[in-house]
């Protein structure tokens, strides 16, 4: 419960997911978290990804004005309910397997990706120098900065030309689905995928029964770079754990795709619910950072108490 809580936290905290995920990882093949937690944190952070989404909705109005903050934050919305209906029941799944089956075994004898001989000796050094605690800070920067970079790649992009030229294929499911997972899987980065859909989405191009699939694919593409990560530690298992989590996440998904009718009428209805009631929209607000706060302190409270 406490790594669930702390990588939702931290995910809010940096504005990334895949980070944590990645540092999750290679605290699991350092043998400072266990199987279960590396996976409660892989899907925290997860949890804790949508809130960029938020957060460039609100950006976008106040640079803008040109909609009312309901308008704004609806899509940041609409994907902290898409990830936590999709989410919650992938965890279970993906909890049920690692206990009831046991982890995933993907090629154990595998050799690892190589670290350049000179990445490795700045690493070293870097962690000599500073101590391993100022390392580790020194390592989320650096890594937070690395996939800052595609970012700027993209933004040199005329995204106002591809909304309007290619902006018919989100109307189609599938392809909107493809296209979720594709772009956030080429990026690395869920800010960038979901970022460039807020003033599509904004501004009337994208409807929310297009957006949605497109979350959907965004989700499961997002665990791409975590992937990649793992495969430095082929050793561990991590890389087993991760594909655990993209598999129960896409077990999830399926439903949500075949049923879609029901399910996005459900996510409507939610949605509706967070716009049109202060008290509600107030509620949910407070438990994105009460929730994961409660864990991390629940978790540690069980802990102590030897549960």
């Amino acid at each position: 419960l406490a790594a669930l809580g702390a990588s939702w936290l931290a995910a809010y905290g940096l504005l990334n997911g895949s980070v944590v995920a990645a540092v999750a990882v290679a605290l699991y093949d350092a043998t400072a978290i266990t199987l279960s937690q590396l996976l409660f944190m892989v899907f925290g952070s997860r949890f804790g990804a949508a809130g960029i989404v938020l957060l460039v909705g609100l950006f976008d109005f106040l640079a803008h004005r040109t909609q009312t903050v309901r308008r704004a934050s609806e899509l940041g919305l609409m994907s902290f309910l898409v990830t936590y209906t999709i989410g919650l029941p992938a965890l279970a799944m993906g909890y049920a397997w690692l206990y009831g089956v046991g982890p995933l075994h993907v090629g154990g004898s595998a050799q690892p990706l190589q670290v350049p001989h000179l990445v490795r000796q700045a690493g070293d050094w870097l962690v000599g120098t500073t101590g391993p605690f100022l390392g580790f800070l020194a390592g989320v920067v650096l890594l937070m900065a690395s996939l800052k970079l595609f970012d700027r790649v993209f933004a040199v992009f005329d995204m106002e030309a591809v909304r309007t030229q290619y902006g018919w294929v989100l109307r189609r499911r599938g392809w909107a689905f493809l296209i979720g997972f594709g772009v956030t899987a080429l990026t690395t980065s869920i800010a960038f995928s979901l970022g460039v859909l807020v003033p599509m989405y904004n501004r009337g191009h994208v409807r929310p029964h297009e957006a949605v699939p497109y979350i959907l694919g965004a989700n499961i593409g997002t665990l791409v770079d975590t992937a990649i990560v793992s495969l430095f530690f082929p050793a561990s298992g991590g890389t087993g754990v991760v594909l655990l989590v993209a598999l129960a996440t896409a077990g999830a998904t399926v439903p949500a795709l075949v049923l879609f009718g029901p399910y996005y009428t459900t996510i409507r209805t939610l949605l509706d619910r967070l716009q049109t009631s202060r008290w509600a929209f107030g509620t949910f607000l407070a438990l994105l950072v009460v929730l994961p706060a409660g864990l991390v302190g629940l978790g540690f409270v069980l802990r102590g108490g030897g549960i």
